[in-house]
């Protein structure tokens, strides 16, 4: 069995509202190659972002540890 593809625009559709259409959809397109190219810049910054995080993380995974000696207070220590 097979399905049939409809297309979007009604068959008894008149050429001027075809050409209508048309044009919202180009006037549309600007629209979204700015917001393509917007995310495009973002994904480039957040990923310089990560790789400048990643490089402190193991900057620091690489450092010796410093054990801190803490001493309770036996004053304020209420078991």
């Amino acid at each position: 069995m097979r399905h049939e593809q409809r297309s979007p625009v009604p068959t008894g559709a008149d050429a001027a509202a075809l050409l209508e259409r048309l044009q919202k959809l180009r006037n549309l397109l600007p629209v979204f190659a700015q917001e393509t190219a917007a995310a495009r810049r973002e994904a480039a910054q957040l990923r310089r972002q990560n790789t400048k995080l990643q490089t402190r993380l193991t900057e620091l995974e690489a450092r010796p540890r410093r054990h801190d000696t803490t001493t309770i207070n036996r004053k304020n220590f209420h078991p």
